[in-house]
């Protein structure tokens, strides 16, 4: 078989891009539109400021085990019931993980007052059709300038806070059932 030499042909250089390119318009109350107003915003100086009870991590300044063994010792001390309860409401609750520590951030903040009348306007919300349940997160994410890596990791962070915030209203109304039964 005969061996063929190819050639490289040279491309000429590249058009320049045209400044007259129509920018994309999305309409409001879709998922692109509150992504696009996300970015829009997410370089400002004070993105995301006076919203970081919604997501960012408690400063807790002692660890849950020390602080349950003090709980413990003062109950002992005092002869006080209340400091048993505290602990044992706190170990049965949702803010200690299985390993005995602070459970996550977004279990954490559902505890907030604030993000409970958050996550009850985002129910009513979804329940009168206002929209999806991913375009109303991604509203909430895009008027909170929820602050993260990307729009999707910001609506990530809405989505588990929301799953824990159900999460812990569920045990609440199941523990308040329990309470109204036992009180008859």
């Amino acid at each position: 078989m005969k061996k063929t030499s190819r050639t490289r042909v040279k491309r000429g250089p590249r058009p320049p891009v045209t400044a007259s390119k129509e920018k994309r318009t999305y309409t409001p109350g879709q998922y692109d539109y509150y992504k696009a107003e996300w970015e829009r915003h997410r370089n400002a100086p004070d993105f995301g400021k006076g919203n970081e009870w919604l997501t960012e991590t408690p400063a807790l300044e002692v660890a849950a085990q020390p602080f349950l063994a003090t709980l413990d010792e003062l109950g002992k001390l005092t002869q006080q019931t209340i400091f048993h309860e505290l602990r044992d409401g706190i170990k049965s609750g949702w803010l200690i993980n299985k390993g005995g520590n602070w459970a996550a951030t977004h279990v954490l903040n559902a505890c907030n007052p604030r993000v409970w009348d958050l996550c009850e306007e985002i129910l009513e919300d979804i329940g009168t059709k206002k929209g999806s349940k991913r375009v109303i997160l991604a509203k909430v994410a895009a008027e909170k300038q929820v602050i993260a890596s990307s729009f999707e990791a910001a609506h990530a962070r809405l989505q588990l806070l929301f799953r824990a915030w159900k999460r812990m209203k569920a045990w609440q109304l199941k523990l308040d059932k329990a309470c109204s039964n036992s009180n008859s």
